[in-house]
Formats: C-alpha cells, sequence, structure tokens
C-alpha cells in the first residue's frame, strides 16, 4: 500500500517551501474582482460553445429540411448543448473570494495566542 499523499499546506508530510509555490492560489482566489472576473468567463465560454450551436439549431429549424432523421438528429444535439451549458455553468466557481481550501489555509497560517 502507498505511503498517504499530504493533502493541505499545513500537513507535516507537505513539502517544505510548497506554501510559496502556492500561495498565488490563494491569492488569485481573493481578489476583489474575482467574481466578476468568473462571470465574464462564463460568459465568453457560453458564448464561444453554446450560443453558436444553439444558433445553427434554430437556423435548422426554421429553413431546413424538417425530415424525421433531421429533426431527431437536432433534438439530441440541442439536448447535448443544454448539458454542456449546465455543466459551463456549475463548474463555473462562481462563489465569494474565498473557499473552504483557502480559509483553511489562512485559518492554519493565523499566529496561536
Amino acid at each position: 500500500m502507498p505511503p498517504p499523499q499530504p493533502t493541505r499546506c499545513c500537513d507535516p508530510a507537505w513539502p517544505r517551501g510548497a506554501d510559496d509555490v502556492f500561495g498565488w492560489e490563494v491569492a488569485h482566489r481573493d481578489d476583489r474582482r474575482r467574481r466578476s472576473r468568473k462571470f465574464m468567463q462564463l460568459a465568453v465560454d457560453l458564448g464561444t460553445f453554446c450560443v453558436p450551436a444553439f444558433s445553427a439549431i434554430v437556423v435548422f429549424w426554421v429553413n431546413g429540411p424538417l425530415t424525421g432523421a433531421f429533426v431527431a438528429a437536432s433534438v439530441v444535439e440541442c439536448a447535448v448543448v443544454m448539458i454542456l451549458a449546465a455543466q459551463l455553468v456549475g463548474y463555473a466557481d462562481l462563489r465569494r473570494s474565498t473557499d473552504r481550501l483557502t480559509a483553511e489555509i489562512h485559518r492554519d497560517r493565523a499566529p496561536e495566542h
């Protein structure tokens, strides 16, 4: 059985200097504009991957040959694009600046009284 891997920066098995290496993660997540950047990135992702696909489906439904096989394929494609959009929104990480790991790191770095 392999030895357990260190799981966080305050773990004694965590390599020395790892806080310096991963410190940018905490700083990046604590930025005031993080939430607006995440919304902007979500808009770009949806505009890049979902809007063109939905647009093509709508154009097909308005102008295309509405035969059974084509309509069935377009309905499947629409469902797949909706799943993709849900995944993009779900993984956008739109929470406030600090998350559980960041809070844990800050708590462990706080001076003891």
